[in-house]
C-alpha cells in the first residue's frame, strides 16, 4: 500500500539574548539581535490509512510524561498512543474523533515534547499521526481502522 504524504516547511529562528539565554521561535526576532534560520520538514500522512504489526516499545515514555494531552488531562493511557503534531490536520481528525468518543488516549506531540520525539524516532516514523494500539500501529488515521484495532486489543 502506497502512502501520499504532505510535507511542511517549518523555518524556525534561533539566537541568544542579553542574558546568554537561547530562544526559538517561528516569528522573527528583534533585528538587533544575531539570528541563526533552522529549516526542516515533518510529514503528514494523508490517503488511506494503513495499519501495520510493531514490536511494542518499553512504556518507559508513559513513565517519563509529565504535561500529556488527552481528553483527561494528566491521565496517561497506556492503551492507545498517538505520536501527532499541533499543525497536523490528520492528527486534528484524530484527536476529535477520538475526544468525541470519550476514547482515553495519550496524545505525544513530536514537536513539542523531546522524550516523544525519540520515541518517534525508535519507531522509524516518518510522518504524523503514527496511533498506536496495544501491537498495532497505523499510520495515518481512518477511524473505521482506529475502532477495528481498539476492538482486536
Amino acid at each position: 500500500m502506497i502512502l501520499c504524504q504532505n510535507a511542511l516547511s517549518v523555518e524556525l529562528y534561533r539566537w541568544k539574548d542579553e542574558n546568554g539565554r537561547i530562544h526559538y521561535s517561528d516569528e522573527r526576532p528583534p533585528s538587533q539581535v544575531k539570528v541563526e534560520t533552522m529549516n526542516f520538514q515533518v510529514k503528514s500522512y494523508e490517503g488511506p490509512a494503513e495499519i501495520v504489526k510493531y514490536k511494542k516499545l518499553s512504556n518507559t515514555i508513559n513513565k517519563e510524561l509529565n504535561n500529556t494531552t488527552n481528553n483527561e488531562p494528566g491521565k496517561v493511557s497506556s492503551e492507545i498512543l498517538m505520536y501527532s503534531a499541533e499543525w497536523c490536520g490528520v492528527c486534528t481528525r484524530a484527536k476529535n474523533f477520538m475526544n468525541d468518543r470519550g476514547i482515553a488516549y495519550t496524545n505525544l506531540d513530536v514537536d513539542k515534547n523531546k522524550k516523544a520525539r525519540r520515541e518517534f524516532k525508535k519507531l522509524k516514523g516518518t510522518g504524523v499521526p503514527v496511533i498506536l494500539v496495544g501491537s498495532q500501529r497505523m499510520n495515518g488515521f481512518n477511524p473505521d481502522k482506529l475502532m477495528s484495532m481498539i476492538d482486536n486489543n
